[in-house]
């Protein structure tokens, strides 16, 4: 399995049935997953195919049969895709980064004033410096606040994982969380909050871009919303 996506492996049953059902949904036309062997004999134990489900990942960001990309260049190729500026040079960890700041910050831009409040609160920060901050550095705010904050990090990122559970499986996230969190969460996520249209435009521009992209963001999306949340569980 590509080093990047190992720690998949980890992962639960639920954290994986995204990925499933972005590849057999997203990618129904040309996906192997449901015709495999393991797919017929475990059925919805992700666990036991994970190496399956990330390969096929790679599989569709490389559009080919000649050759198969790295994780880092198909996370690469989904960011610029999605209209996100990333280097060659950029780990695979900031390349997601990007990505995920650059879905909020074009939420944050859609969202009412209580709204920012809730979000700003709920991540451990109070007053209004920081709320002037975001508001004065545009784009690349909530990147470097996610960089020199762990807290902030990780409910910037739960709070997008939440939302993209809600658009591919119609439900929330099921994984731990603190309540004052979970409520924050409750308020400005659902099928119609300024960041489930956010993540559904780019999707627009994903699924014009090629049907290969049609798995490949979303998927390296919900891969990077993964890491970070368990980088910062333990």
């Amino acid at each position: 399995m590509d080093k990047d996506l190992v720690f998949l492996s980890c992962c639960s049953n639920q954290e994986l049935e995204f990925l499933f059902q972005i590849i057999t949904t997203k990618g129904s036309l040309t996906e192997f997953v449901t015709t495999s062997k393991e797919y017929k004999k475990y059925g919805k134990d992700y666990q036991r195919y994970t190496a399956l489900l990330a390969n096929e990942i790679l599989d569709f960001g490389s559009n080919t049969f000649w050759f198969q990309k790295t994780y880092h260049d198909v996370a690469k190729d989904a960011c610029r895709k999605a209209g996100v500026d990333c280097q060659s040079s950029d780990s695979t960890e900031t390349i997601e980064m990007k990505l995920l700041s650059s879905l909020m910050n074009r939420a944050w831009k859609s969202m009412t004033e209580e709204q920012q409040k809730k979000f700003i609160e709920c991540s451990g920060n109070h007053g209004r410096a920081v709320y002037d901050v975001l508001g004065r550095i545009g784009s690349s705010a909530f990147y470097t606040l996610c960089r020199n904050s762990g807290l902030f990090s990780y409910h910037m990122t739960y709070l997008i994982a939440n939302e993209l559970s809600y658009l591919v499986l119609k439900r929330g996230l099921s994984f731990s969380a603190n309540v004052t969190l979970l409520k924050t969460v409750a308020s400005l996520t659902g099928p119609i909050s300024p960041i489930g249209w956010i993540i559904t435009g780019v999707w627009t521009i994903a699924d014009i871009a090629g049907p290969a992209y049609r798995v490949t963001v979303p998927a390296v999306a919900w891969i990077g919303c993964l890491r970070n949340i368990k980088k910062y569980q333990h």
